[in-house]
């Protein structure tokens, strides 16, 4: 055996194993004191906040609520048609800016609030253009004012409580709602259904609950989540974790359909009871859906018919003003539909480039010149209901058949 077999260690080199336990301790010092000054930060000069509020600043539209789980942010503004706003108040409704404050300002004479509530297909806008052709047919007999309180991703269950908590405050004329595609789409794809549907909904600022706490820790984490919460759809962390779409299909059905639909019908009473309570009209509008290739939105759109069928059976719930939109609004644009939004809106459908088929961009929610039909069609239903001063000028430009 040669000497150089039994050398020990090279004089003035430090063993492998010593020197990888060295970089570790160095890496975990260094994590250690990086964590410590963000930790720092975040509780001598709000770090986090600082940047949450950066972040939705520029993409976020919504903060959490004690009651509805979110609203959409007060203070964003969105741009309307002739140069005017819509504003988003202190309840988080979409209003026209010069309106911020009609939850507290006296009704002027020949004033008329309207009150819209309902998900994103009543955040669409349509809302506007029906007080827009009220207001041009009443020839300044009355102001037609306008409250959307539609919220993306809200069920009849927020709808109500919105109702309840913010909506009379307006001391609102006529109340609609625009209902029920997320009662099935966000109650039915959750398991373990429960009526006040905490199965599914939870406030948003718990949606991960590793954050709940204000000083969680490693405060790096706390940070992290920080900047991926605020550039994602913050929707999705005021709920639990649902059914994979795949398991719907697999399923081919929504087996929690009759508790989400007495919840609905329940829901829509109360609104109903509330509103006549103080002699304001109540409108329930169902909804519109549209042939879709996605079979999992087939499956939901399916249980969403059924849902609007016992909706329009339910004694418990009549007499009720309903417009059945699935039999009022067409799949396709045909000649009769593209005339009544000419005679409506005219000029209107050449700011979106005409009319293209299909008059909606999804399953629900409906591409801009569909929002004008949409928006003619209540329209013409509150008159025809007397539920607005009739004025058929517009209707009769299209051979539509005049109400007594």
């Amino acid at each position: 055996m040669t000497p150089a077999a039994h050398a020990g260690p090279t004089p003035g080199k430090t063993p492998r194993g010593k020197r990888l336990l060295q970089w570790a301790l160095l890496i975990a010092a260094t994590a250690f004191v990086c964590d410590a000054l963000i930790g720092l930060g975040i509780v001598a000069f709000r770090l986090d906040e600082r940047v949450a509020e950066g972040l939705r600043g520029a993409h976020h539209l919504l903060v959490e609520h004690a009651y509805k789980s979110y609203i959409l942010r007060p203070g964003q503004k969105i741009p309307a048609r002739d140069g005017r706003i819509i504003q988003i108040n202190e309840n988080g409704h979409m209003v026209y800016a010069e309106d911020l404050d009609l939850a507290t300002r006296p009704k002027a004479s020949g004033e008329v609030r309207m009150l819209f509530l309902g998900g994103s297909t009543t955040y669409q806008g349509w809302a506007f253009d029906v007080a827009d052709l009220l207001n041009r047919e009443s020839g300044g007999k009355n102001t037609y004012k306008v409250i959307n309180a539609g919220t993306g991703m809200y069920t009849s269950q927020e709808n109500l409580i919105d109702l309840a908590i913010c909506g009379f405050s307006y001391k609102p004329d006529l109340v609609v709602a625009y209902l029920p595609v997320n009662d099935v789409y966000w109650t039915a794809s959750y398991p373990g259904f429960r009526r006040d549907y905490t199965h599914m909904r939870v406030p948003l600022k718990v949606g991960v609950p590793l954050f709940e706490r204000r000083h969680s820790y490693p405060f790096t984490l706390r940070l992290a989540y920080t900047l991926y919460r605020n550039s994602h759809d913050l929707t999705w962390f005021a709920a639990r974790g649902p059914f994979p779409a795949e398991d719907i299909v697999q399923r081919g059905s929504v087996p929690q359909l009759e508790g989400v639909t007495a919840a609905v019908i329940e829901n829509i009473q109360s609104m109903k009871a509330l509103c006549e309570a103080r002699g304001i009209p109540f409108v329930l509008i169902t909804q519109k859906l549209f042939p879709t290739p996605n079979p999992s939105a087939k499956i939901l759109d399916k249980a969403t018919d059924e849902v609007i069928a016992r909706i329009k059976q339910a004694k418990e719930l009549r007499p009720i003003h309903l417009l059945d939109m699935a039999q009022a609004f067409p799949d396709v644009w045909d000649e009769a539909s593209k005339a009544r939004v000419r005679a409506a809106f005219p000029g209107r459908e050449a700011e979106y480039g005409g009319f293209g088929p299909p008059p909606s961009y999804d399953s629900m929610h409906f591409n801009p010149a569909g929002v004008l039909l949409f928006a003619a069609i209540v329209r013409d239903y509150l008159a025809d209901q007397g539920l607005v001063p009739t004025s058929h000028r517009l209707r009769a430009k299209h051979g539509q058949p005049q109400a007594p």
